[in-house]
Parts: structure tokens; sequence; C-alpha cells
């Protein structure tokens, strides 16, 4: 899910919510003109001609349009929710949301979808958050007032509409309405109407700015979701394909937040104000490359200003950091920025080093794991295939089969397969199965002392252990075997 995508969606449930809107509006200014014909058919001013009759049933026809507008703006906006979701997932990067199975049925059913689809806005607002750094740093993120002020109209105007709702209902099934009641209805609906143009109104403002933050995050990650995915692999692209931080960064600056260019320049100027030696700033050099990953030191750098500058647009500066710059520019709002970002950006390149050499350990370490799986794989597949070809003169795959994938064979199974090594080599005698087990560690396990003596005359290995680590002997014992068990360990 990209951005194209995620604006599309949005373009499509915008679509529908006009049209929903245009015929709500239509429907209801309808409305307040037949009472306006009903006031003149009362007043004796109009008569009720059978052509008046048959408009008003068509218009009543036409109004019922209004549940197939209904059902499309919920298909839109299930979609174009589901699409903040994915988009949160794929380019942000964030997990842990517990409201998205809500999407659909929390608008559905009665009592929760007073308080469901407000907890599900709510994930994808915090979602869209600038501050959070990990998976589900989102859910520290604050959420927004205007937001739960917008939910509770709309949880009122819901409300009343229902109750409208049920009154027009219950009312227009009567057979003797009277010309007045028939207006109170009418009214009731134009009423319905209206606060359905209001909330469509809103839902417009709603979804743009949701939409919106959720962008907004995304051009503030150095590289789509590894800025917070720690299980992401680091890949920054190349400087030649795409524009600088430092040219973005520019672009979002208000106008009294100094360039980076101006920090650089004023430093001096910055330590003479406040009375403070020059010092020497740690700084990486351009041309370094940090381990097992793309990012160059120049690169890192521009990301550490970037975050500054998000931390003075948000006004979430680091706060005791904040406070000293504030002491030491003596009150000066330009100067304390200087010193601010003079100072906050080492602690972000550090904190940003850090954190891509945890992420470059991270998947070295799964790299390894999976390696080493494939390894465990190929090895097994092998030994299985060696056995194979081992038993291949003596047994069918049937019964080779049976002898490798289980820890045991019945009595049964296990004379057949002997039955049939009386010729075979030693190597074939003593093959291991998948858990390490040969037919002499089965026999044991059985208690069978004439398969055990067969097997050692065919000369199997007392000495090999299974995978627990198991000789001959110890199976029978610990099968209650004593006897077996004494005579296989004096034979080995």
């Amino acid at each position: 899910m990209d951005q194209s995508a995620l604006e599309r969606t949005k373009s499509q449930f915008f679509i529908l919510l006009a049209l929903d809107a245009l015929l709500t509006t239509v429907i209801g200014l309808h409305d307040f003109g037949t009472i306006g014909v009903f006031q003149a058919l009362q007043r004796g001013e109009l008569a009720a001609t059978p052509e008046l009759v048959h408009s008003l049933e068509t218009w009543e026809q036409f109004s019922k349009g209004l549940v197939l507008t209904l059902v499309a703006v919920g298909v839109g906006l299930v979609r174009w929710l589901r699409a903040c979701y994915e988009f949160a997932r794929v380019e942000l990067g964030a997990t842990g949301f517990t409201q998205e199975k809500w999407a659909v049925a929390g608008w559905i059913f009665p009592f929760l979808n007073l308080f469901k689809p407000y907890q599900v806005v709510n994930e994808i607002y915090k979602a869209g958050g600038s501050d959070y750094r990990v998976p589900e740093g989102w859910k520290t993120e604050r959420g927004s007032a205007l937001l739960l002020t917008w939910w509770i109209f709309w949880a009122v105007t819901h409300f009343i509409a229902s109750i409208l709702g049920k009154q027009l209902f219950l009312e227009s099934s009567r057979e003797d309405i009277s010309l007045q009641q028939g207006m109170n209805l009418l009214e009731a609906h134009a009423a319905i109407c209206l606060m359905s143009v209001v909330v469509a109104g809103l839902w417009f403002i709603v979804a743009e700015s949701l939409t919106a933050r959720l962008l907004r995050r995304r051009s503030a990650q150095p590289n789509s979701a590894v800025a917070v995915n720690t299980a992401a692999s680091v890949d920054v692209p190349a400087r030649s394909t795409s524009p600088s931080l430092t040219a973005r960064v520019a672009e979002r600056r208000p106008a009294d937040l100094p360039s980076v260019e101006t920090v650089t320049a004023r430093n001096n100027t910055t330590n003479s104000v406040v009375g403070e030696r020059p010092k020497t700033e740690p700084r990486v050099e351009p041309s370094a490359t940090f381990q097992g990953g793309n990012v160059t030191a120049e690169q890192l750098e521009e990301r550490a200003y970037e975050l500054v500058t998000i931390e003075l647009e948000s006004g979430k500066p680091k706060k005791a950091l904040w406070t000293k710059a504030f002491v030491e520019s003596n009150g000066d709002e330009t100067q304390q920025k200087l010193i601010y970002i003079k100072r906050r950006v080492p602690e972000l390149i550090e904190e940003e080093r850090r954190r891509l050499l945890a992420l470059d350990e991270e998947q070295a370490r799964a790299t390894a794991a999976a390696l080493e799986r494939e390894q465990a794989v190929r090895d097994s597949a092998a030994r299985r295939q060696h056995a194979w070809k081992l038993m291949e003169p003596y047994w069918n795959k049937v019964a080779f089969d049976q002898f490798y994938d289980h820890d045991l064979l019945a009595a049964g199974q296990l004379a057949s397969c002997i039955s049939r090594l009386s010729t075979a080599p030693r190597v074939a005698i003593n093959v291991q199965n998948g858990f390490g087990r040969t037919l002499l560690h089965m026999a044991a396990i059985l208690g069978d002392r004439v398969a055990c003596e067969t097997l050692i005359a065919y000369r199997a290995d007392l000495s090999i252990l299974d995978a627990a680590g198991n000789s001959a002997g110890d199976l029978a014992t610990k099968a209650g075997h004593d006897v077996l068990a004494k005579s296989l360990t004096a034979t080995y």
C-alpha cells in the first residue's frame, strides 16, 4: 500500500460521500418544499389533484435511494480505513493495532457503534504521529481533542437521527395520518437530511486530515518503514535518485527557524554570545560508512538535522536541553534555537548510529539463524537420501519410510525388516533414522531378545547412540527390560 493507493482509496470514498450528500440535500430541500405544499392544501389555496399526488409518491420512492448511497458510503469508508491501516503497517512500519478488526463490525452492532469507530479512527490518528521510533511506539502518542469532539457530535446526531427515524417509521405506517401529522413527518425527515449533510461534511475534513497526517509521517522518515521497523534492513536511496534530507527539511522549515547553513556559520557567534569558549563538536567524516549498511555519515547527519527540525516544529524538544539552551541564550529565542540545534544534533547522530548498528546486528543474527535452518534441512535431506541408498536393495520405499519417520516400529514390521537384511553389509544394518535410532534400538525398546541377537549376529553396532544420547542398552532399561538391558550392556 503506497501513497498513491491510499490517496486513490480516499478519493473514491470522497466521491461516494459527495454523491450521498448531494442526494440528501436534494431530498431535504424537496421535503421543505412539500411542507409548503401541505400548508397551502391546509389553507385551501391548492387542490389535491392526481398529478400532485403522483408527484409526491414519485419523490417518496426516489428518497428511498438514500439507502443505496448510504451502503455505498459505508463500503467506501471501510476500504479507506483498511487502506490507512495497511499504509501504517507497510509504509510506516507500525504494528500492534488492536482495533483494526472492528473497522467493519464496529459500525454495525448497536452500542458498540457508539465508541468502537472512534477507537479505530483514533488508532489511525496516533499511527500518523511524528515522535515514535519503534513499531509500537504510536501507542504512546496523544489522541486529538478535536477528533474526540467530532466523534461526540457524531454520536449525538446519530442518536437523535435514530430517535427521529423510529418515530418516522412508526408514524408513516399508520393509515389515518392527518395533514398536520404528514407535515410533522416531513419536518423530521428534513432534519435527518440536514444532520446527514453536516456529518458528511465533517467526514471530508476528518478523512483528509488523517490521510495527510499519515503521509506527513511517511515523508518525515528517511527510508519508509526503516525508521521504525526494527526487523527491516537499512537501505537509504542513493543521493543521485532523490532529494537530500537537508532539502526536504528546508522545504518544511518555518520562517523563524534558522537554516542548517546558518547554524553552521554562526557557531562561533553563538559561543561568544553565551560567554562560552568555542568547542570542537563531535562530527563524523562524510566519507565514512557504517558497518553492515549503506548509510553514510553525511546522510546520518542530515537525518539528525531533520529530526531536530521536527522536534522544534512540533513543539516537543528535549526538555532538559531546551531549558539549558534558554538559560545559555539569556532568553533570546533565536539564540536558544541555535544552541539547542547545535547540542541536539550530535545526540541524535549517536542515537541513530546505535539504532542502525542494532538493526545490522539483529539482521545478521536473523540471517545466520535462517542459514542454519536451511543447512539443517539440507543435511537432514542428505542423511535421508544416503540412508535410502543403503537400504534400497533390501527394503521397499514404504518399509523405509515407516522406519525413518517413526521412533518405533511395531513388532511385525520390525521382524519383516530384519528378515530382509541377512545379506546386507554392516553399514546397512546400522542405518539410523530421523530420530537417530537403528533397528537394534527399536528391538531393545520392544524387549525382543531374538531380534536383538539376530541384529548383533548381523554385526549391529551396540555403541551407536540415538538423538537423545541413548544406547540400545539404555533404551531397554528405560522400557523395563532389565534382563535384556544387562545382556546388551555385557555384550557391548
